[in-house]
Protein backbone atom coordinates (compact mmCIF):
# COMPACT_ATOMS: atom_id res chain seq x y z
CA UNK A 1 0.00 0.00 0.00
CA UNK A 2 2.73 2.34 0.91
CA UNK A 3 5.27 1.10 -1.95
CA UNK A 4 7.99 3.91 -3.00
CA UNK A 5 6.66 5.64 -6.34
CA UNK A 6 8.71 4.56 -9.41
CA UNK A 7 10.59 7.49 -11.41
CA UNK A 8 7.43 8.04 -13.87
CA UNK A 9 4.25 8.06 -11.43
CA UNK A 10 5.36 12.11 -9.89
CA UNK A 11 6.09 15.29 -10.59
CA UNK A 12 9.83 17.08 -9.44
CA UNK A 13 9.59 20.12 -7.40
CA UNK A 14 10.63 22.77 -9.92
CA UNK A 15 13.73 24.62 -8.00
CA UNK A 16 12.72 27.99 -9.79
CA UNK A 17 9.21 28.12 -8.17
CA UNK A 18 10.43 26.83 -4.63
CA UNK A 19 12.39 30.28 -5.28
CA UNK A 20 9.58 32.31 -5.88
CA UNK A 21 7.51 30.73 -3.17
CA UNK A 22 10.12 31.47 -0.45
CA UNK A 23 10.29 35.33 -2.14
CA UNK A 24 6.78 35.74 -2.30
CA UNK A 25 6.00 34.99 0.98
CA UNK A 26 9.11 36.83 2.27
CA UNK A 27 8.11 39.65 0.34
CA UNK A 28 4.43 39.41 1.24
CA UNK A 29 5.02 39.24 5.11
CA UNK A 30 7.36 42.58 4.70
CA UNK A 31 4.91 44.50 2.52
CA UNK A 32 2.45 43.19 5.51
CA UNK A 33 3.87 44.21 8.60
CA UNK A 34 5.00 47.55 6.37
CA UNK A 35 1.06 48.28 5.82
CA UNK A 36 -0.11 47.25 9.82
CA UNK A 37 3.07 49.51 11.29
CA UNK A 38 2.99 52.16 9.30
CA UNK A 39 -0.16 52.45 6.44
CA UNK A 40 -3.02 51.61 9.46
CA UNK A 41 -1.52 54.38 11.58
CA UNK A 42 -1.66 57.05 9.15
CA UNK A 43 -4.63 56.35 7.67
CA UNK A 44 -6.34 56.15 11.31
CA UNK A 45 -4.62 59.62 12.02
CA UNK A 46 -5.54 61.07 8.38
CA UNK A 47 -9.31 60.59 9.07
CA UNK A 48 -9.48 61.31 12.48
CA UNK A 49 -8.00 64.81 11.96
CA UNK A 50 -9.92 65.17 8.52
CA UNK A 51 -13.15 64.44 10.96
CA UNK A 52 -12.24 66.94 13.72
CA UNK A 53 -11.08 69.59 10.94
CA UNK A 54 -15.26 69.00 9.35
CA UNK A 55 -12.98 68.09 5.79
CA UNK A 56 -13.82 64.17 6.33
CA UNK A 57 -17.21 63.70 3.76
CA UNK A 58 -19.63 60.92 3.49
CA UNK A 59 -19.01 60.68 -0.33
CA UNK A 60 -15.17 60.83 0.11
CA UNK A 61 -15.74 57.14 2.52
CA UNK A 62 -17.62 56.14 0.06
CA UNK A 63 -15.50 56.60 -2.60
CA UNK A 64 -12.32 54.71 -0.88
CA UNK A 65 -14.72 51.81 0.43
CA UNK A 66 -15.70 51.57 -3.26
CA UNK A 67 -12.33 51.71 -4.41
CA UNK A 68 -11.61 49.23 -2.34
CA UNK A 69 -13.61 46.95 -3.23
CA UNK A 70 -12.94 46.77 -6.64
CA UNK A 71 -9.06 46.55 -5.58
CA UNK A 72 -9.94 43.53 -3.58
CA UNK A 73 -11.87 41.64 -7.17
CA UNK A 74 -9.10 41.99 -9.17
CA UNK A 75 -7.17 39.37 -7.40
CA UNK A 76 -10.06 37.27 -7.20
CA UNK A 77 -11.15 37.18 -10.91
CA UNK A 78 -7.42 36.34 -11.65
CA UNK A 79 -7.18 33.57 -9.64
CA UNK A 80 -10.37 32.00 -10.85
CA UNK A 81 -9.68 32.45 -14.73
CA UNK A 82 -6.07 30.12 -13.12
CA UNK A 83 -8.37 28.09 -11.67
CA UNK A 84 -10.83 27.29 -14.71
CA UNK A 85 -8.12 27.11 -16.99
CA UNK A 86 -6.09 24.50 -14.60
CA UNK A 87 -9.02 22.55 -14.53
CA UNK A 88 -9.19 22.79 -18.05
CA UNK A 89 -6.00 21.25 -18.63
CA UNK A 90 -6.63 18.21 -16.22
CA UNK A 91 -9.69 17.70 -17.80
CA UNK A 92 -7.26 17.44 -20.98
CA UNK A 93 -4.95 15.25 -20.25
CA UNK A 94 -6.63 12.86 -17.58
CA UNK A 95 -4.08 13.53 -15.44
CA UNK A 96 -3.47 15.15 -12.41
CA UNK A 97 -1.25 17.59 -12.60
CA UNK A 98 -1.17 17.42 -15.97
CA UNK A 99 2.09 17.58 -17.95
CA UNK A 100 4.54 20.34 -17.84
CA UNK A 101 2.70 21.24 -14.33
CA UNK A 102 5.29 23.31 -12.32
CA UNK A 103 5.08 21.94 -8.31
CA UNK A 104 6.85 22.83 -5.09
CA UNK A 105 7.00 19.22 -3.88
CA UNK A 106 7.63 15.56 -5.01
CA UNK A 107 3.27 15.50 -5.99
CA UNK A 108 2.14 11.69 -7.54
CA UNK A 109 0.78 11.90 -10.51
CA UNK A 110 -3.00 10.53 -10.63
CA UNK A 111 -5.11 9.43 -13.08
CA UNK A 112 -8.81 7.83 -13.45
CA UNK A 113 -11.93 9.06 -12.68
CA UNK A 114 -11.23 11.35 -9.79
CA UNK A 115 -9.28 12.94 -12.27
CA UNK A 116 -12.41 13.95 -14.27
CA UNK A 117 -14.16 14.48 -10.72
CA UNK A 118 -11.04 17.12 -9.59
CA UNK A 119 -10.86 18.81 -13.10
CA UNK A 120 -14.30 19.67 -13.05
CA UNK A 121 -14.37 20.86 -9.79
CA UNK A 122 -11.87 23.08 -10.38
CA UNK A 123 -13.14 24.68 -13.58
CA UNK A 124 -16.25 25.69 -11.08
CA UNK A 125 -14.49 27.10 -8.26
CA UNK A 126 -12.42 29.18 -11.06
CA UNK A 127 -15.81 30.22 -12.56
CA UNK A 128 -17.13 30.52 -9.39
CA UNK A 129 -14.79 32.78 -8.25
CA UNK A 130 -14.49 34.49 -11.70
CA UNK A 131 -18.19 35.29 -10.92
CA UNK A 132 -17.89 36.93 -7.84
CA UNK A 133 -15.27 39.14 -8.69
CA UNK A 134 -17.18 40.41 -11.11
CA UNK A 135 -20.45 40.96 -9.27
CA UNK A 136 -17.72 43.06 -6.93
CA UNK A 137 -16.79 44.77 -9.52
CA UNK A 138 -20.39 45.83 -10.81
CA UNK A 139 -21.44 46.67 -7.10
CA UNK A 140 -18.83 49.18 -7.33
CA UNK A 141 -19.31 50.52 -10.54
CA UNK A 142 -22.91 50.88 -9.43
CA UNK A 143 -22.37 52.35 -6.36
CA UNK A 144 -20.02 54.72 -8.02
CA UNK A 145 -22.48 55.52 -10.86
CA UNK A 146 -24.95 56.55 -7.78
CA UNK A 147 -22.74 58.86 -5.89
CA UNK A 148 -22.46 60.53 -8.67
CA UNK A 149 -25.64 61.18 -9.50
Amino acid sequence: MNEPLSDGEYLLPDPKLQRAAVITVVTGGALGALAIAWFVPWLEYTLLRARATGTLTFPLACYLFLAMIAVLAVPVIWFGVHTARFGSRVLATGQYPPPGARVLRRTPIVRGPIVRFTGRGQQVLGSALVLCGGALLVLAGWGLMIMLR
